[in-house]
């Protein structure tokens, strides 16, 4: 697709935004923030690759009960539905049935929040995680693995 893809967003001021993709096809472009492009670009020279965090479950949101959702101040969670055997999950010791709402101090209530809390700063590193089990909430440490697919 002819156009812009990969010159600057630039600011009147003269700052560099972001790059600037039509890869998403015809009409359809974006700018990657700054940030996002300088991340990607240390993280390809340091490890030939961008690194993700790995857990090992599936999970789906799930409204929490009124009592936990004010204490929590978050009406959702994300209830683990499988957890893969010799996962980072499962040696953290996490159960089916837990609902994770939280991630190294940030709320999870979406799919997008834990793919987002997965980045490669995680990786190999204990985190603290608040999950809800049996009613009662509780924080453990889970160790990331890295993403290899």
């Amino acid at each position: 697709y002819p156009g812009f893809s990969g010159g600057p967003l630039v600011a009147v001021d003269q700052r560099i935004l972001g790059m600037n993709t039509s890869a998403l096809g015809p009409g359809l472009g974006l700018t990657i923030p700054t940030a996002t492009v300088r991340r990607t670009v240390e993280a390809l020279l340091a490890h030939g690759r961008v690194r993700r965090g790995y857990l090992g479950v599936a999970a789906q949101p799930v409204r929490l009960p009124a009592a936990l959702s004010e204490r929590l101040g978050q009406d959702l969670g994300l209830l683990l539905m499988t957890i893969e055997p010799d996962s980072p999950a499962e040696k953290s010791g996490l159960y089916l049935g837990d609902i994770l709402v939280g991630f190294d101090g940030q709320r999870l209530r979406s799919l997008e929040d834990l793919l987002g809390a997965l980045g490669e700063d995680h990786v190999g590193v204990t985190t603290p995680v608040r999950i809800v089990r049996g009613g009662q909430v509780r924080e453990m440490g889970v160790t990331l693995g890295e993403r290899t697919a």
